[in-house]
């Protein structure tokens, strides 16, 4: 895939993303650069299951402490 950054005028904006909206999903993406990127119900499963396992808790810490400067 190839990327294309776009600036255009707020007049258009919603045009061109309805346009876009058109295209088959799996050959066009549109990102927005400023949205904050989301995660799937799976990955937000993985996460929670993460932090309630104690070896994980005892690790954060652990992690902190090699990486602060």
């Amino acid at each position: 895939m190839q990327t294309l950054l776009l600036k255009t005028d707020d007049g258009v904006f919603e045009q061109i993303k309805a346009f876009l909206s058109l295209l088959p999903k799996e050959k066009v993406q549109v990102i927005d650069p400023f949205e904050v990127g989301y995660m799937s119900q799976e990955e937000e499963t993985e996460i929670k299951a993460l932090l309630q396992n104690e070896e994980t808790q005892t690790l954060v810490p652990e992690s902190k402490r090699s990486y602060t400067l």
